[in-house]
């Protein structure tokens, strides 16, 4: 069953990173007209509109997929009949994930580094970066102020971070060997599916450096210990402590 799940999971055959990675260059093009620094936030324009437009739509089919894995273990959320929208994503996947307790650093080209807390307040109020989505996408030209370059980061900066938490995503991120840090690969994987918030003390070197992003796993202090026998990839039972 598990095996059959790798072969049509688009986490797993990394539909959802290689997205993310297009997005990340689509950006990064603009960069030579316009520079990533917390300055230039409020630039605004049409391509850069038409990429807010893009990194939504991979957004919204995120949540929609991760909403059809069977390894999101919300079964309440689940039973839904009606179609989901973003208040049911936020106050699910904010519970399991802790999405706003999440920071990264943008670190890029001629721009000052700067720390980036897209799903801040996700529990209660829409991201500005969502609503600048919506606006832009049901009203292209009157509503492309909103759609400037420091929503646009933000945006692609959550996009990141479901990537870096979603099981499957980290089963393929590790297999790509995408991960930073001190741990090789099966600890790294026995690290990541332990928690479904971030890794035990003992991951707390995990990362993930794109050419935009840096993004460092945060301590889940509930779990003292890891768990003492490593997960391998699809060949066991995936842990309580992550299926929670």
């Amino acid at each position: 069953m598990a095996q059959e799940h790798k072969k049509t999971c688009p986490f797993c055959q990394g539909f959802h990173w290689h997205k993310y990675q297009y997005l990340e260059e689509k950006l990064i093009e603009i960069s030579r007209y316009v520079t990533i620094d917390e300055n230039n936030f409020e630039a605004w324009g049409e391509e850069i509109a038409d990429i807010i437009v893009l990194i939504g739509n991979a957004m919204d089919t995120f949540f929609k997929d991760m909403y059809d894995c069977p390894n999101f273990g919300n079964e309440a959320f689940k039973k839904k009949k009606r179609k989901l929208i973003l208040p049911d994503y936020q106050r699910v996947y904010q519970d399991y994930y802790k999405l706003s307790e999440n920071t990264m650093y943008l670190q890029f080209g001629l721009g000052k580094a700067q720390t980036l807390s897209p799903f801040k307040d996700f529990s209660s109020i829409p991201p500005v970066w969502w609503e600048a989505y919506n606006q832009t996408k049901h009203g292209f030209y009157s509503s492309m102020e909103t759609a400037n370059l420091g929503n646009a980061l933000n945006f692609l900066a959550g996009l990141l971070i479901l990537n870096a938490l979603h099981f499957c995503s980290k089963l393929h991120l590790t297999q790509r060997k995408v991960f930073g840090g001190r741990l090789n690969q099966y600890e790294t994987l026995h690290q990541l599916t332990t928690s479904k918030i971030g890794t035990t003390m003992w991951g707390s070197s995990l990362r993930i450096t794109t050419k935009l992003f840096n993004f460092s796993y945060r301590v889940d202090e509930l779990i003292v210990q890891p768990r003492a026998d490593p997960l391998i990839i699809f060949d066991a039972k995936f842990p309580p402590s992550y299926m929670g």
